[in-house]
């Protein structure tokens, strides 16, 4: 799906986007912010999947990539995020923030979780 059609709307006009702020929470309500151009850089490229069930039928990797769920138990449910596989780590699947895959247990030095951070 191109993300085109995930996000239809145009980045509004004025500021540059190197300078314009977002602020996106993780799942303990803590805040951070990211400028839209790094916005931009984490979703271009990414693989889209529907659900937490794709996400997690997605085989380990072993280079950090970035993956869009359109939301959590179906697509666009209000729950989707934005999130990078992080090699190596050793966080609890948690089915909001921290997603496992289902290879987990076998894949050796590709361990590592996806963690959302939109």
């Amino acid at each position: 799906m191109p993300l085109a059609e995930i996000f239809p709307h145009e980045l509004p006009t004025g500021e540059p986007s190197s300078t314009r702020l977002m602020l996106t929470f993780d799942g303990n309500g803590n805040g951070t912010r990211h400028t839209v151009s790094e916005m931009a850089s984490a979703i271009s490229g990414a693989l889209v999947v529907n659900n937490a069930t794709e996400l997690r039928a997605l085989t380990s990797k072993t280079t950090n990539s970035i993956v869009y769920m359109l939301g959590n138990s179906a697509a666009f449910d209000g729950f989707g995020r934005i999130l990078k596989f992080q090699l190596g780590s050793t966080e609890a699947d948690d089915g909001s923030r921290v997603f496992e895959p289902n290879d987990w247990a076998s894949a050796g030095a590709a361990q590592g979780k996806y963690i959302a951070f939109i």
